[in-house]
């Protein structure tokens, strides 16, 4: 007859060892903060740079007419913030799900912005906001999920 730790070993480790989804979600939206982090870090090194040309008609209607200042706007309204909640969430960090909920509504926001700015609809704009209210409510998930489990976010 086998004794109860044998039937333990065999049955695999316990259920406190393996990850959480908590923890797991949280990584998986560093992830995908992460990727938008590093777009957006591309998008500043074009608008900066001179690699990607907005034409005439759109830099007039940027502030100062210069996409350097937009650059550096897209960098602190959406790469800093989604670079933050990426760190946050690889590191399965109780603040990712906070950092989160600001970075998404931070991208959302700035897309609402740009549209209303440079007035030109381009395909990608719906797509990265949408991209930023998922990563909004991924955030709120793990913020609600954090009150249930008693603060262990």
């Amino acid at each position: 007859m086998s004794s109860v730790r044998e039937l333990r070993v065999a049955a695999g480790p316990e259920p406190a060892a393996l990850p959480s989804d908590a923890t797991e979600g949280r990584r998986a939206l560093g992830v995908a903060c992460g990727l938008m982090s590093a777009t957006a870090a591309a998008g500043v090194v074009g608008l900066v740079g001179g690699g990607i040309d907005l034409g005439p008609t759109i830099r007039r209607r940027l502030p100062r007419h210069s996409q350097g200042l937009g650059g550096a706007a897209l960098a602190g309204i959406v790469g800093v913030p989604m670079g933050a909640a990426a760190v946050a969430g690889w590191r399965r960090s109780p603040r990712s799900g906070d950092l989160a909920v600001i970075a998404g509504t931070a991208l959302a926001g700035w897309i609402v912005g740009q549209v209303a700015i440079i007035r030109t609809y381009f395909w990608l704009q719906p797509v990265c906001f949408a991209y930023g209210a998922g990563i909004a409510a991924a955030g709120l998930g793990l913020r609600r999920r954090a009150r249930r489990t008693g603060g262990r976010r």
